[in-house]
């Protein structure tokens, strides 16, 4: 039997599903502490509607105490503002008690970003001789030349690329379309991709642009091995990592795309263009 907290929680994010159409990854994000803040309200024998502002505290506390992140405290915090907020205006509560609840500090870090060297040795890494290399090193290039986000790369359908003149129609976070110019050398290296290597991978004819050897969704390509974070405006997502690394970097990275966007960005341009 679940409890009135359970139940609570589900609407809500029903709520973000169909009412605020957001991803379901985000989503999730919510689902996840928002069952990790039910947990502790069962341990600390408490309901919703008695929870006080001190109780907030305490919670976001034992977090910590348990080794969360001022990151990831501050997205447990925004999860439960937005929960509150729809318990008061679904008239379930009468008062906010995340109201003035301040977040936790945090530390801004300055990105490592690359050298052209490094830059050149990144999207040189694939072995283009291969079916697969030819597929990374056109994803590689397209994250680069246009700064999409992972996601939103490996989600990328045929129908949303335009080679000539040159552009992507992006479907990024809460369903909102942009377009994002592609820099010369992304095309050249997708033109390729479509004539020579997609087409031995396309056994099930999916809508997506990249797929992986058996012809289902591919994931982003890793063999030059480098941790890199891959910064977008409002948003930073990182790679996986593997063993080897290509000589040279071995540090955690920043890719900053230098491809100027349509619309305003706080990416600052590197010097020179995407090869």
């Amino acid at each position: 039997m679940t409890s009135p907290t359970e139940n609570q929680i589900h609407e809500f994010l029903a709520h973000l599903t169909v009412e605020r159409n957001l991803s379901p990854r985000t989503v999730e994000s919510y689902a996840r502490d928002l069952r990790q803040f039910s947990a502790w309200l069962d341990e600390q024998a408490l309901g919703l509607k008695s929870i006080e502002r001190t109780h907030l505290r305490n919670y976001l506390g034992s977090r910590r105490d348990a080794g969360l992140s001022a990151r990831s405290s501050a997205r447990a915090l925004s999860a439960l503002r937005s929960f509150f907020r729809f318990l008061l205006q679904t008239e379930v509560l009468t008062a906010d008690p995340t109201a003035n609840l301040k977040s936790p500090s945090l530390w801004r870090t300055v990105p490592h970003a690359l050298t052209t060297d490094e830059i050149d040795a990144l999207l040189a890494a694939p072995d283009t001789s291969t079916i697969l290399g030819i597929r990374d090193r056109a994803m590689v290039e397209t994250l680069y030349a246009t700064g999409l986000r992972v996601s939103e790369l490996v989600g990328l359908t045929l129908d949303r690329v335009r080679l000539d003149p040159g552009f992507v129609r992006v479907l990024g976070k809460g369903r909102k379309e942009r377009l994002v110019p592609l820099g010369d050398g992304a095309v050249s290296r997708l033109e390729k991709y479509f004539d020579s290597s997609r087409p031995e991978l396309n056994r099930n004819h999916r809508p997506e642009v990249f797929l992986n050897h058996r012809g289902g969704l591919a994931a982003i390509p890793t063999p030059w091995g480098v941790p890199v974070k891959m910064t977008v405006p409002g948003s930073s997502v990182e790679l996986p990592l593997k063993n080897e690394m290509i000589s040279g970097i071995s540090k955690r990275i920043t890719i900053i795309s230098p491809t100027i966007s349509l619309f305003p960005s706080p990416c600052r341009k590197i010097t020179g263009p995407a090869p």
